[in-house]
């Protein structure tokens, strides 16, 4: 039995022909009710945790918003709109964008559902968010737009080395990870096109 069914039974026990007397009764109530509520995750407590589910306007490559409640995909991470990256050429273009818009692709039309996940450090709400049958976090890696977040999970870690090997959205040249993009890392101008010879933390 778990902790909450039992307390939820104890509940039940403090009315009816059998409760207690009435001083004590209202006691043990207040009593449970602390420990119930003490029991829940605080994470949980102030968080919507019900399945979100209608269309989808996509904020950026990682982030999206269904019915006011804004997720970000669980287990990846993706570029910011403003992100640049370098193509197999050497080239910059803005695969931030791209990113996005691969996203926005993929839910262009659809009913999407997001079951919470908790926050992050960011106090972001994580979600694992699909269409159809299909994990949106988990088309964005075989993509090439997204990489795994290997910090909450390593589902995605085989999913990304394919889309490295063949090359696939951000794997075509070089770039920084979105996290680094985001302290300052910038690719640099100079550009071999060979991950053998790209700089500490560029892809």
């Amino acid at each position: 039995m778990t902790g909450g069914v039992g307390i939820a039974d104890a509940l039940r026990r403090t009315s009816g022909p059998f409760a207690p007397r009435p001083l004590f009764a209202r006691w043990l109530r207040a009593a449970l009710i602390s420990l119930a509520s003490f029991l829940i995750p605080l994470d949980l407590r102030a968080a919507d945790v019900s399945v979100a589910s209608g269309a989808a306007a996509v904020i950026d490559a990682s982030h999206l918003e269904i019915a006011g409640r804004r997720f970000k995909l669980y287990g990846i991470d993706a570029p910011d709109i403003d992100e640049t990256c370098n193509d197999a050429q050497g080239k910059e273009y803005p695969c931030g964008a791209d990113a996005r818009q691969a996203l926005a692709d993929l839910v262009k039309g659809g009913s999407v559902s997001c079951l919470p996940r908790g926050p992050n450090e960011n106090d972001e709400t994580l979600g694992v968010c699909s269409i159809g049958t299909s994990d949106l976090a988990q088309a964005m890696i075989d993509a090439g737009w997204a990489i795994a977040d290997r910090t909450r999970t390593l589902y995605y870690e085989k999913a990304e080395e394919e889309a490295r090997v063949k090359k696939q959205g951000l794997w075509q040249g070089q770039f920084v990870p979105p996290g680094d993009w985001r302290v300052g890392e910038r690719v640099p101008q100079s550009h071999t096109g060979n991950k053998e010879n790209s700089p500490e933390k560029l892809f």
